[in-house]
């Protein structure tokens, strides 16, 4: 019987503490394009996010310390969501189910956070700075490069063509 309760006790626990681990949807109207979005907010322990959430460009240029010029629509999807990382990085997500990210950090590392391997690898030249270009069958999931202080990248899920790729980096730097 005893061991009957310390199961019935421990199952309580538990499930007590998976109620107060789900996330709560909040819904969140993007400034720049009056589109809503809904965000995960997590009660659960573990890391906190360093991104803020920002209204816009020039909201995300307080929080990091530098600006970012992003055009406000790339291969048809239009600014979702705007964050920052405090001195450190902004990006912004285009798209609403198949996202492209633009970064933008301090130094010269590489900041996508896709690690995949890639069967092809790339150099598209923009002006004067190079841009290494990875992907399959002819499409670019990745795009990296520096200028001055900053490095930039690209993923997108679905994937660019070359001449989207040089748009985005052009207009981004």
């Amino acid at each position: 019987m005893r061991k009957y309760w310390m199961a019935m006790v421990m199952g309580v626990f538990m499930a007590t503490a998976v109620v107060g681990c789900t996330p709560k949807a909040e819904t969140k109207t993007t400034a720049e394009t009056g589109k809503e979005t809904q965000t995960q907010e997590s009660t659960a322990i573990g890391l906190a996010s360093p991104f803020v959430d920002c209204e816009n460009l020039e909201k995300a240029a307080d929080v990091a310390g530098f600006s970012l010029d992003a055009p406000k629509e790339v291969a048809g999807k239009e600014i979702s969501v705007i964050q920052a990382m405090d001195q450190e990085m902004i990006q912004v997500f285009y798209g609403e189910e198949t996202h492209i990210l633009l970064r933008k950090g301090l130094g010269d590392g590489d900041i996508s956070g896709d690690y995949n391997q890639y069967g092809e690898t790339q150099t598209l030249t923009v002006g004067d700075i190079a841009v290494t270009a990875k992907g399959e069958d002819g499409k670019i999931m990745v795009a990296l490069w520096t200028s001055g202080d900053y490095t930039y990248a690209i993923d997108a899920e679905g994937g660019l063509d070359a001449q989207q790729v040089y748009d985005l980096v052009s207009q981004s730097h």
